[in-house]
């Protein structure tokens, strides 16, 4: 039997931040913190991403 193959477009946001100096206790902390602080964003800008890329698919 052949495997089917998935077809489609994947997109993925790579966000990179920074902790910056911040005590060694206090790192995980502060990661946990961006990512509650930016994680909504990232996935508005991925979701802005797929709509741009959708709408070069409609007929003009």
């Amino acid at each position: 039997m052949v495997a089917q193959e998935h077809l489609g477009v994947y997109v993925g946001v790579n966000d990179h931040y920074v902790v910056g100096d911040v005590e060694p206790q206090m790192q995980t902390r502060k990661i946990v913190e961006l990512i509650e602080e930016k994680f909504d964003d990232s996935l508005r800008r991925a979701d802005e991403i797929i709509d741009h890329i959708m709408s070069l698919t409609e007929e003009q």
